[in-house]
């Protein structure tokens, strides 16, 4: 058994403590045979060593278990670039290093077993002074579920989402304003509580499963269930669809995200609203232009003079960061650091101004493959980009979220994010999870919308639900919800969360909990 860790605190620190030492120790006491390395998963070449070592030295590489993490605390407004990459590049990029350098030695020997960690702030809660670790943890979620499919066969790729008294979870309560003296975490799950679900999921037991995220609480499992589509509304031969919109926010999409279910199944709810003629002429504007403008940021000139246009109707006044009308010369290319976005949207308050509303359309970078390279490889590779990707997102919410708050106005922001790859589809999911740590009362209203299709069609849908969520007070019980767009029709997805729960008083994990797992999952 390889002990590694880089010998880091909470934050990142380096402490120098000698816990792998430590742990080598137990685990030799124990009959086992340890060694330990102390570099860090961040590293992908000493990563790939590492295992390549393992397999020269002990003949195979069965299970990797990866729980590398550090965390920063900061709420969305205070967070810096350094902490949102440190915090993404230890989370997700570790992992894929993690993934990159095991499965190919698993996928040759025809047998593996590979455990994640994420955590429930990234899926069905979550927490506001955490925004760049949700989202991480998020991603992580995100892309194991899609390996589940496409891992090398006799390889399974699972994660798990623990909850217990960890050094983290306290430093994370003290962070949150949690006095230290007296801080009692014994009701909650141990450490120690976590081993068996670990080992349980990288067991042969579990090997029927893959692409799995499971929660555990020492004493009970539960199978955590992606984003699933709770209602969708037709957008394809809509003539009016701005207004059908008055009735489908309120009646359909807003119970659906208040509930986290569908409020159909009986009578029908509306009329036929998509029938409404289209309009034959530029619409009046329907609010007051002489309110706050709406600053786009796009790098597709396209879909903001869409996005223009539908706001334009509502009374609001627009103007652009990127190819499109940008307000100054500086602004015809979309920053994406952190300092350099606050300072563009500060500036377009004074030109264009007041900014009471952002929109932000940032097009996912792409990644080549090698023709003949397996669909995990070219899965896994294609995700190199999304941690930056995420970044040049989180540098406009941040901008917005400090502009609510030097401003004291309310702000309402909405971010787009084109998803029509695996990628580009794990960066919506961590985008919208880092929109749901937008804390309530900051003057900041938060939305995220993923767009699924480049057609002309579904563009002008998403323009037309992206200017209702600036423009409507009806829309704000959409704060949030992981909305989509996409062929001919828009909709609005679940939040991650518990499907099935066993319970079996813990930490040991009886026989009967795999039936119970595979009865939940249909398998």
């Amino acid at each position: 058994m390889i002990v590694l860790d880089a010998g880091v605190g909470v934050t990142g620190e380096p402490l120098g403590e000698p816990v792998t030492e430590e742990t080598a120790k137990r685990i030799e006491a124990a009959g086992g045979t340890a060694r330990i390395s102390t570099i860090s998963v961040t590293d992908a070449e000493a990563v790939r060593a590492l295992f390549a070592e393992v397999v020269d030295e002990f003949g195979s590489l069965d299970a990797v278990v990866n729980t590398a993490g550090v965390l920063r605390f900061p709420r969305l407004a205070d967070t810096s670039e350094d902490d949102w990459r440190t915090v993404l590049d230890v989370h997700f990029n570790g992992y894929l290093n993690v993934l990159a350098a095991a499965l190919p030695l698993m996928g040759e020997a025809g047998y593996g077993r590979i455990v994640g960690c994420t955590s429930g702030v990234g899926l069905a809660r979550t927490s506001v002074d955490w925004p760049a670790y949700g989202s991480a943890k998020r991603a992580v979620a995100s892309l194991t579920w899609k390996l589940g499919n496409v891992a090398p066969s006799g390889v399974t790729v699972n994660a798990l989402s623990p909850i217990a008294a960890t050094r983290m979870v306290r430093e994370g309560l003290i962070a949150a304003g949690a006095s230290p003296d007296g801080l009692d975490l014994t009701a909650m799950p141990q450490g120690e509580d976590m081993a068996p679900a670990v080992a349980f999921l990288a067991s042969d037991r579990f090997g029927w499963s893959s692409g799995r995220v499971l929660f555990s609480a020492g004493s009970e499992l539960s199978l955590i269930e992606p984003p699933r589509l709770i209602e969708a509304v037709r957008t394809e031969g809509a003539g009016d669809l701005a207004t059908s919109l008055d009735t489908l926010v309120p009646v359909v999409l807003g119970p659906a995200e208040s509930g986290q279910q569908t409020t159909g199944g009986s009578n029908p709810r509306f009329g036929n609203v998509w029938n409404l003629p289209a309009p034959s002429k530029p619409r009046e504007p329907i609010g007051d232009p002489t309110s706050g403008a709406c600053l786009i940021v796009s790098d597709n000139p396209e879909i903001a003079r869409v996005l223009g246009a539908a706001l334009t109707h509502w009374g609001k006044r627009t103007t652009g960061v990127g190819p499109w009308r940008p307000f100054d010369r500086p602004a015809h290319e979309v920053p994406t650091g952190f300092d350099e976005a606050f300072d563009t949207l500060e500036r377009a308050d004074g030109v264009a101004g007041p900014i009471d509303a952002v929109v932000v359309v940032l097009t996912p970078g792409t990644a080549n493959h090698s023709v003949g390279t397996p669909a995990w490889q070219q899965l896994v590779e294609s995700h190199r980009g999304t941690a930056r990707d995420v970044i040049s997102q989180a540098a406009w919410a941040r901008a917005a979220a400090r502009h609510a708050a030097s401003t004291g106005q309310d702000v309402r922001l909405v971010h787009v994010a084109p998803a029509q790859t695996p990628a580009a589809q794990t960066v919506a999911e961590a985008v919208t999870q880092f929109v749901r740590c937008v804390p309530e009362g900051t003057g900041l209203a938060a939305f995220s919308i993923t767009l699924e299709s480049d057609d002309d069609d579904d563009r002008s849908a998403l323009a037309d639900l992206a200017a209702r969520l600036v423009c409507a007070q009806d829309a704000l019980v959409l704060v949030g919800a992981e909305l989509v767009v996409a062929r001919g029709w828009l909709g609005v997805r679940s939040h991650p969360g518990p499907a099935t729960t066993v319970s079996f008083g813990g930490p040991a994990i009886p026989a009967w909990v795999d039936a119970s797992l595979r009865d939940a999952t249909g398998t």
